[in-house]
């Protein structure tokens, strides 16, 4: 147990199991109605609200949404070029596949509460209609994708330790932005943010865990 459980798995773990007790807290605590439903710790987003939709803070946060995506698409990219020369899908690199499953997990959790257990509802009315709002799809994939690209990218072309913290230091300051455009423009609640980030953050660190896991058990 002691060689699965490396630093980056224990964090992911923790990170994950505070995404769910915060979930706990916003089905139990201070729930109040707007718009139409109920809001889960609404004194505490309710302090942090806007209150006013801000197109230009949504537009930035959509653009940093595209940019995750385009960097997915690089690795997969990257991931079909492994597949096709070596012509079998487990022989990809692992922190390439990992990128993969935690897409799959962020699909997973996305139909979870937007479709089917809708915890809180959007500060504003959206083409006059509510919508699920936790957790932020734009932070947990932002986050997740974002983050993890850094680390693939380095992890390849970059030995200098100061490249890398500079690399991470873009990557990281998108997601901020993301997260910042997400309040700002109404369209979140900040537990909704917290929420995206805690889910992105978590499966980002259990990707590189398992990814030196395997490195580590290869040697």
């Amino acid at each position: 147990m002691k060689k699965i459980l490396n630093r980056n798995i224990i964090i992911g773990l923790s990170s994950i199991g505070l995404f769910f007790i915060l979930l706990i807290l916003l089905l139990t605590v201070d729930r109040k109605g707007n718009v139409e439903g109920q809001i889960g710790l609404y004194g505490l987003n309710k302090t942090f609200l806007v209150n006013q939709y801000k197109e230009s803070w949504d537009g930035l946060s959509d653009v940093i949404l595209y940019i995750s995506l385009g960097f997915l698409v690089g690795l997969a990219i990257y991931g079909l070029y492994q597949v096709s020369n070596k012509k079998n899908l487990l022989k990809v690199d692992k922190d390439i596949l990992f990128v993969g499953c935690g897409i799959l997990i962020i699909i997973f959790f996305w139909i979870l509460f937007d479709k089917i257990l809708i915890i809180n509802y959007r500060p504003i009315l959206v083409k006059m209609e509510a919508e699920a709002s936790f957790p932020s799809t734009h932070v947990m994939l932002s986050t997740f994708i974002l983050l993890s690209s850094g680390y693939c990218i380095t992890k390849r072309e970059s030995k200098n330790l100061i490249h890398t913290i500079l690399g991470y230091a873009g990557f990281s300051s998108l997601v901020f932005i993301c997260v910042l455009g997400r309040i700002l423009s109404s369209m979140h609640w900040i537990t909704d943010c917290l929420g995206g980030f805690l889910i992105g953050f978590g499966l980002f660190s259990l990707m590189i865990g398992l990814d030196k896991f395997f490195a580590n058990k290869a040697h």
